[in-house]
């Protein structure tokens, strides 16, 4: 139940997030950075780490086990997963020199779908290229970033570039093992902007996207077969949203938006109104590999959406935020540390929670709320500590607030080794 909870403030975190692109990079950043939260808890020389779950109250008789194996810099150079019976479940091999990360191997035991990431750097330490591979090496997804020289000219045009992203092409296509894989050939330009193609070669589906210096989203082109859609969007110089436009192939506009904002003494917008033109609802979606359009007509819409957002900074230090619109009222509260107290969101289901964190900023209290505000549940961790700071144990209790419950239940006891260099 702690890990459902702590999805939910994540979750809540993410929707947050005004205009919010999740970028191709991020995506593959998350493949990179898969146990990146693990190295930020660690604090120390960290070489190895040894982690036995218990679940229930079964200390005796693990539900399962991890090892991990790290460079003295704490970049992790392996990692185990075993069951209880101890056979390894899956394993994942990183090879690398210091941060520089050329490959991920990842074995799964169980299913069998193993998968290899490749990637390549330029002479100037960035990343050039990158691939994923299915465990009969068939390409699922492939990254080729070009970067400026000299001049401001970008490296789009070098001819050994543009071989590789066509015979990646190529592969793909002439590939049958596996669906449609997803090519992406990036830019980065001098003034900041970047452009992206991605290609899912055997349904002839492109998606173009460019986006500014700040990573806003500037164009955003779906061409599929049978369908085709281009939007543009504008920003204030606080960087709001302020325009956006779409357009059919010819040109044709088929929707505008626009958005005005109204600020506080601080500059945060506190207030935003959309107003559109009506258009047709147009949905484009992969189906078994082939593209497929719907549409349908639009009831006449003025004002698209009204939302409201307050933050407030109190004297000490602790900061608050609310936000309202047509389907949701949120609210979130944080200590001076932008550690979370206490958050709410009520849309499709209600849910509020308060939190409680030790020096370290890790959870050991959340309590759950109903609208009427009675304690539905509580959890409790306990950590107990080395020397460096790094937690040996970790002790997860829940309360249910029922009739006839027991006061307390161990959902989960953790104990881990770790050896330091």
């Amino acid at each position: 139940m702690v890990r459902w909870t702590i999805l939910a403030v994540l979750m809540f975190l993410y929707s947050q997030v005004c205009i919010g692109q999740d970028t191709d990079e991020e995506q593959d950043n998350a493949l990179i950075t898969s146990g990146l939260k693990a190295v930020l808890e660690l604090r120390g020389p960290v070489h190895t780490v040894t982690q036995f779950e218990y679940q229930d109250n079964s200390p005796e008789k693990p539900i399962g086990s991890q090892l991990q194996i790290r460079d003295p810099s704490g970049n992790e150079l392996e990692e185990f997963s075993y069951s209880s019976d101890g056979k390894i479940l899956w394993h994942r091999k990183f090879t690398r020199s210091g941060k520089q990360l050329f490959k991920i191997e990842f074995t799964d035991e169980i299913s069998k779908r193993n998968t290899t990431f490749v990637q390549r750097y330029d002479s100037d330490g960035r990343v050039a290229e990158n691939e994923n591979y299915d465990a009969d090496g068939a390409l699922i997804r492939q990254v080729v970033n070009h970067y400026p020289v000299a001049g401001g000219a970008a490296e789009g045009s070098s001819t050994q570039q543009a071989t590789d992203v066509t015979a990646a092409i190529a592969k793909a296509v002439g590939d049958s093992r596996r669906t449609d894989p997803t090519i992406i050939d990036r830019t980065y330009r001098a003034d900041g902007t970047t452009v992206e193609d991605a290609f899912f070669p055997r349904s002839k589906v492109h998606i173009y996207k460019t986006t500014d210096a700040k990573k806003r989203l500037l164009e955003l082109i779906n061409d599929v077969p049978g369908s085709y859609e281009r939007a543009t969007y504008h920003y204030d110089d606080a960087g709001h949203l302020t325009e956006s436009a779409s357009y059919d192939r010819s040109g044709k506009v088929l929707r505008t938006s626009g958005v005005k904002h109204q600020e506080d003494a601080t500059g945060n917008w506190t207030e935003r109104l959309e107003r559109c033109h009506p258009r047709p609802q147009i949905r484009m979606a992969l189906k078994d590999g082939k593209p497929y359009v719907s549409s349908k007509p639009d009831d006449t819409v003025l004002q698209c959406s009204e939302e409201f957002r307050e933050h407030q900074v109190k004297p000490d230090g602790t900061t608050v935020d609310r936000w309202k619109n047509r389907d949701s009222n949120k609210y979130s509260i944080k200590d001076a540390n932008n550690r979370l107290l206490e958050q709410m969101s009520d849309e499709s289901h209600y849910f509020k929670a308060t939190y409680v964190s030790d020096q370290h900023g890790r959870f050991t209290e959340i309590a759950e709320y109903d609208r009427s505000g009675n304690v539905v549940g509580k959890e409790t961790t306990r950590y107990q500590d080395d020397a460096h700071g790094n937690w040996t144990e970790m002790e997860e209790l829940r309360w249910d607030i029922k009739p006839g419950a027991q006061p307390k239940k161990l959902l989960r006891f953790t104990r881990r080794t770790i050896t330091y260099y």
